[in-house]
């Protein structure tokens, strides 16, 4: 404990199994209160996409197939991000629609209206501090634990 707050000694061997265990609280912690920055962000700015509610609506009935309770769906299958981290290694995905406010007028910065993904990406980064040299900006296929998220709109040849 420091008197601004607390200091965590996060350093690991790597493959250490004892490590999971180090940095599991922490980890929690960490992804509670930026999963929190995010529900603020799309509290703020609800989606106005017919495609997203339409998936909304799709992730909704999945849930609820599923037998999970209202919390559980809108906490894990009727939200607009997904966020996840193990031990030192986080990575979020956005659903990246254009904002507006809460009366439909766009959120505009710099000239350009502001996306979804885009202002997450900024909150994680007010909430956190991160110094810029270990932040790595959003991207469409980002390559998480040697596993390629692919982009649904590209077809693959059989």
């Amino acid at each position: 404990m420091t008197e601004t707050g607390v200091a965590v000694n996060e350093r690991c061997y790597f493959a250490s199994a004892a490590d999971a265990t180090k940095c599991s609280r922490v980890t929690n912690l960490i992804v509670h209160h930026a999963r929190r920055a995010m529900q603020t962000v799309d509290a703020t700015y609800p989606s106005r996409d017919e495609a997203v509610f339409e998936w909304l609506a799709a992730r909704r009935a999945t849930g609820e197939a599923g037998g999970f309770s209202d919390d559980q769906i809108n906490e894990q299958f009727a939200c607009l991000h997904a966020l996840g981290m193990y031990i030192d290694d986080a990575a979020h995905v956005s659903i990246d629609d254009l904002l507006f406010d809460v009366e439909g007028e766009p959120l505009v910065r710099e000239g350009r209206q502001v996306r979804r993904a885009d202002e997450h990406f900024r909150a994680l980064r007010q909430t956190y501090r991160d110094e810029a040299r270990r932040v790595q900006s959003h991207a469409f296929a980002p390559a998480l634990v040697a596993h390629k998220l692919a982009d649904p709109t590209r077809r693959r040849s059989p």
